[in-house]
């Protein structure tokens, strides 16, 4: 609140001195200090939490050789947008409905629109740690390891928001 205030004051002197240097200057602290707050409210929202305590574990995968159209009636069925890409137990990918819009052909296989890189994360780590990572890739859901790499499970944004909304309304909470 402190910085928030200096950052106003700053701004309005700014203004009253003719002085964008110092308006600038207090635009950026304002909005630094307003997105490290939130970013210190879901932290602690989320304080003690781990993957494991929100993943889900009954993960629906596609085969590679699936039709774009299978996967978008799956979609449908489903109520999901991303499926990991398995083939022989080993994840090949994973295919959002962002990469259906690569091609035309409803025929196609996934493994022609799939994303290879698939990050994820330990199912121990804490699910902080989880929302940071979806943000810093710009991704709506991590695959869930174990110790071996083994994925035992998917987390999704949609996840943390609901444990924070469900954290955040109980009783004694900030």
């Amino acid at each position: 609140r402190i910085s928030k205030f200096l950052a106003v004051a700053m701004g309005i002197y700014g203004l009253l001195v003719f002085n964008i240097f110092l308006i600038v200057i207090a635009f950026f602290i304002y909005f630094g200090v307003t997105s490290e707050f939130q970013e210190m409210v879901l932290d602690k929202a989320l304080e003690g939490l781990r993957t494991r305590d929100l993943m889900s574990e009954e993960v629906i995968t596609v085969r590679p050789d699936t039709s774009i159209s299978d996967l978008k009636e799956l979609m449908m069925k489903k109520h999901h947008l991303g499926y990991p890409i398995v083939e022989d137990g080993e994840i090949m990918g994973i295919v959002t409905l962002e990469d259906m819009k690569k091609t035309d052909n409803p025929e196609e296989p996934v493994e022609t629109i799939l994303t290879p890189k698939v990050i994820s994360i330990d199912k121990d780590d804490s699910a902080s740690e989880a929302f940071h990572k979806m943000n810093q890739n710009s991704l709506g859901r991590l695959i869930v390891t174990d110790e071996s790499g083994q994925m035992v499970g998917i987390i999704t944004r949609t996840d943390l928001m609901h444990a924070i909304k469900v954290v955040t309304r109980l009783p004694g909470a900030e």
